[in-house]
């Protein structure tokens, strides 16, 4: 209730006031993506919002792992404003770009029936999945042994996966 005036000149007047409250929003959970990830929607609830643009995160969602600075954590953010009541609310997201391991091996010249050590130079690995190329051997181990059997040319193959789940491979 507001009053205005003294003594016999006063005046009163009251407003209702309602108070609505702010979207409830969703946007999942922090996650992380390797840089070589494809663009990906974020999802959010209640949908009709819109995502604050970045350099790696688009009005519509579509985030690209490969615009986003590897390492550092890439806040996504969406703004919704309910239409029943004009009320608007935000939340963010961070996405993790993760970088790939670098994989890294030699051509090598082996003789038959003579066991070869593989070099692997490879850096920040977690896994190693290698193919020797024969059809018939593979290893994974970081510094594998192997013994082709015939000769020929083979072409051997590395998979090296990393702490982030991140894969790349080389071939020699």
């Amino acid at each position: 209730t507001y009053s205005v005036g003294t003594a016999s000149c006063t005046t009163t007047d009251q407003v209702d006031i309602t108070v609505d409250p702010l979207p409830v929003l969703n946007v999942g959970l922090d996650t992380a993506v390797c840089v070589s990830d494809p663009p990906f929607v974020l999802w959010a609830t209640p949908s009709g919002g819109s995502w604050q643009p970045t350099a790696y995160l688009q009005v519509n969602g579509t985030f690209d792992p490969a615009l986003a600075t590897v390492g550092s954590l890439s806040p996504c953010c969406y703004d919704y404003t309910d239409p029943n009541t004009d009320c608007s609310n935000s939340i963010c997201r961070n996405v993790l770009v993760n970088d790939l391991p670098t994989v890294l091996i030699q051509d090598t010249i082996a003789c038959a029936g003579v066991p070869i050590t593989f070099q692997n130079f490879s850096t920040t690995p977690a896994s190693y999945a290698w193919d020797f190329g024969d059809n018939v051997g593979t290893s994974t181990l970081q510094f594998p042994t192997y013994t082709y059997n015939a000769p020929g040319t083979d072409t051997v193959q590395l998979i090296v996966t990393n702490g982030a789940n991140c894969v790349d491979s080389a071939t020699a």
